[in-house]
């Protein structure tokens, strides 16, 4: 067997790839903004915000949700993403 990709499975696998990358890049801001949150919130409000977490994580309308009970934390969520975006742009520039 060939060990060379046609353009057909090259092309899939760079469509993984990005996926996979948006996954982690997604992961990352959002531990960034939680991180930022945690940091300057009061016990109290971390220990609601980790409950909350907790319970509603898997919920299918999960972000939706959190962004409306916590604005703050997607506040930080969105800057976070806006970050990573620019420093992407900055690498393809780059390139």
């Amino acid at each position: 067997m060939d060990p060379i990709l046609n353009s057909n499975e090259a092309k899939q696998l760079e469509e993984e790839l990005d996926l996979t990358l948006l996954g982690e890049l997604g992961t990352l801001a959002f531990e960034n903004a939680l991180t930022a949150y945690l940091a300057e919130s009061e016990f109290v409000q971390v220990e609601e915000f980790s409950n909350y977490l907790q319970t509603q994580s898997e919920e299918e309308d999960f972000l939706p949700k959190l962004c409306e009970k916590y604005p703050r934390f997607c506040e930080l969520l969105q800057a976070e993403t806006i970050a990573l975006q620019a420093e992407l742009a900055e690498i393809k520039i780059a390139k």
